[in-house]
């Protein structure tokens, strides 16, 4: 597996895709690339130039990608505005795609429809006695799916053990709207899969930082992701209490811990106070759920990458991966202010037992992945979430 990354932060669109296609050249040299992902937080370009672009240089590529808050490279470790490409070339690896659409008002048809797309092109590729897919990585819209269940929908057409990783579109921190990108097209409200089967080795993790404090409350009126009244009080009120005050900058720094009934937990993000005291949260929240209040600082933001990274690389079956794939969330970066880079320095510091391995990624709307010690996908927030890669040779 040979992995090209291009990094510009050139404010020329135009400029800048030549750069990172050169920048891909000078490391594939006359290979063709398997896959490519693009990602980019400039919403004043405009995409399908610069899909044409570098889909003129290689007409066969099959290219995905998704607008971000924030792109993330080895080349210019965290950058805003910028446009980011990853190009894969392997031998024995298959990648297959598949598209979605309409995500937010059926998930489930979004995902069996991106799912039977990219099942086809593998069984084209490889056969129906050889559709192993090994693992696949989601790109999906970030915004309209704030009160959408897509982990739920990706367990139910895929099954509750098959191992996703992905992330969520974003849009440079505007919350107007998100794109995700096919080949040749510009979609929104889609979700995209990336099947990846073949000899390949893999780990992955997320861990955020935050530290769940004081009793446990429950959610007493809630629909989706929106909540109404915790322990019976109206979620602004109950929220007030924990912050000293309605500020609405801070609010996405205080997420909730919702339990799960084998003692871990997951994040949900509160994003809006709604004038009826209801509070809107990125994410869904299950049947019944029960909560606990969260606390942090940013030394511990920067320790849960160190334990991501330190964990993915202990579990990691084979030497030293090709790639890192990275999908921290937004609110890491806007908490982390002028640390965010130390979460990806972490990654470098391990560069010189793995020369290899690349990094690669963006600041996502949400992650997806598994909880500690299973393959189960859930849905989450403010995590430092990470890939490994590796071609077995």
């Amino acid at each position: 597996m040979i992995t090209a990354i291009g990094h510009s932060n050139n404010p020329v669109a135009a400029g800048a895709v030549e750069e990172v296609l050169a920048q891909c050249r000078d490391i594939l040299r006359d290979r063709s690339p398997s896959l490519g992902i693009l990602f980019t937080s400039n919403m004043d370009i405009n995409f399908q130039a610069v899909l044409d672009r570098i889909l003129n240089a290689w007409p066969d590529l099959p290219l995905v990608g998704c607008t971000t808050d924030g792109e993330i490279s080895d080349i210019l470790l965290c950058a805003e505005d910028s446009l980011c490409l990853l190009l894969i070339h392997t031998e024995k690896v298959s990648f297959s795609i598949g598209l979605g659409e309409n995500l937010s008002r059926d998930p489930e048809a979004a995902v069996n429809a991106a799912w039977t797309e990219a099942a086809r092109k593998i069984k084209k590729k490889v056969g129906h006695n050889n559709f192993t897919p090994r693992l696949g990585l989601v790109l999906a819209e970030g915004l309209k799916t704030f009160g959408v269940s897509v982990d739920q929908a990706l367990r139910r057409v895929i099954g509750e053990n098959f191992p996703l990783f992905g992330g969520m579109a974003g849009d440079g921190y505007q919350f107007r709207r998100t794109f995700q990108f096919f080949n040749d097209r510009v979609a929104t409200d889609a979700l995209i899969l990336v099947l990846i089967s073949g000899p390949v080795r893999f780990s992955m993790g997320l861990f955020s930082g935050l530290r769940p404090i004081g009793k446990t409350y429950a959610i007493t009126k809630h629909k989706d992701n929106i909540v109404w009244e915790i322990d019976g009080m109206p979620a602004a009120i109950f929220m007030e209490q924990f912050l000293g005050q309605r500020n609405y900058q801070e609010l996405p720094q205080f997420p909730l811990a919702v339990l799960t009934e084998d003692g871990d937990f997951f994040l949900r993000a509160p994003v809006f106070i709604n004038k009826d005291d209801s509070i809107t949260f990125v994410g869904t929240f299950p049947e019944n759920p029960r909560i606990r209040l969260t606390e942090f600082d940013r030394e511990a933001f920067i320790q849960a990458a160190h334990q991501t990274t330190r964990e993915c690389l202990e579990h990691f079956p084979g030497s030293s991966p090709n790639l890192a794939l990275l999908m921290p969330c937004t609110s890491r970066r806007h908490i982390l202010g002028s640390r965010a880079m130390e979460e990806h320095a972490v990654l470098l510091q391990h560069r010189d037992r793995h020369p290899k391995m690349r990094m690669f990624g963006m600041y996502a709307y949400g992650e997806l992945g598994p909880l500690q010690g299973t393959n189960t996908t859930f849905f989450h927030n403010d995590t430092f979430a990470l890939l490994l890669l590796k071609e077995d040779t």
